[in-house]
């Protein structure tokens, strides 16, 4: 049997990482964090949304988040009248209101902006720099 060569070793090698990157980027079943969220529609109701989502509200993430919610007034006081849900995983918050019906009336997302830090800013973070 013949040995593998380097560049077999390194197509292999480049292929199992980007079926990680691929894995990582994607939520259940494939669908993407961003593609859900677009699935959502007026009119749903909670189990439809979660199965969208890939399961009941709640966080998924497995590290630090960091939200930015930016809306108006306008836009939080319908929140704030309608049953609320969220989502929460390494990608996004996901907040999605209920009428009294238990339909969706309102979705909004948001990016998460955490970014764990590089080798180098946690070694200038240690010295103090």
């Amino acid at each position: 049997m013949r040995k593998p060569t380097k560049r077999w070793l390194f197509v292999l090698g480049v292929a199992v990482v980007a079926a990680v990157v691929a894995s990582l980027a994607t939520g259940p079943r494939g669908r993407s964090t961003w593609d859900a969220y677009a699935a959502v529609s007026d009119g749903m109701t909670e189990p439809e949304v979660a199965a969208l989502m890939g399961g009941p509200p709640g966080a998924s993430n497995s590290g630090p988040v960091d939200f930015c919610v930016a809306m108006t007034a306008d836009e939080f006081a319908a929140f704030r009248r309608l049953t609320t849900r969220q989502w929460v995983n390494d990608h996004a918050l996901i907040w999605v209101g209920f009428d009294a019906d238990g339909r969706v009336a309102k979705k909004f997302c948001t990016a998460n902006r955490y970014r764990p830090p590089s080798w180098f800013g946690v070694l200038r973070h240690r010295l103090g720099w």
